[in-house]
């Protein structure tokens, strides 16, 4: 009987740790080091159509040396939303080396929000990459329209 009970708790535990690694949100596995204005940081790269479908959703948070840097094939009228973030972001819009836009501290939609009710984050003009960070980045920093971007 002990026997049983050990081998159930041990599937038990191992159901319920397994449900939890399940319910993670996958990140991009790339890193790379990057620099807008003065400032370096750690960013997961998004260069795949799921990898920029999923972006930071379900990251609960952002340390101020890191950030997710989406990379297009193309410089396009790209259209971000906050679909299943849980934590306000700056959005920074780049085109080639310089950043062409800033939306600051984009809030995370209200529990329940249906897609169709989210708010819309277009980039002021073509851009082929984009920068989310920790809201309060781009004031911290001072990071302004015309600032250099660079991947390291």
């Amino acid at each position: 009987m002990k026997k049983n009970a050990a081998a159930y708790s041990l599937l038990l535990a191992i159901v319920v740790v397994g449900g939890c690694a399940a319910r993670q949100p996958a990140q991009p596995s790339q890193t790379n080091r990057v620099r807008v204005g003065d400032q370096e940081l750690v960013v997961q790269l998004a260069d795949t159509a799921a990898e920029q479908e999923r972006g930071l959703a379900g990251v609960p948070s952002l340390s101020w040396d890191e950030g997710m840097l989406f990379v297009f094939s193309e410089a396009a009228s790209h259209t971000f939303w906050m679909r299943g973030m849980m934590m306000p972001i700056d959005i920074i819009w780049i085109a080639g080396s310089r950043v062409v836009g800033i939306e600051k501290s984009v809030p995370p939609p209200d529990a329940g929000a249906r897609n169709q009710d989210l708010a819309l984050y277009p980039a002021p003009q073509p851009v082929d990459r984009v920068l989310e960070t920790r809201s309060g980045f781009a004031d911290r920093y001072g990071i302004q329209t015309g600032d250099m971007f660079a991947e390291e």
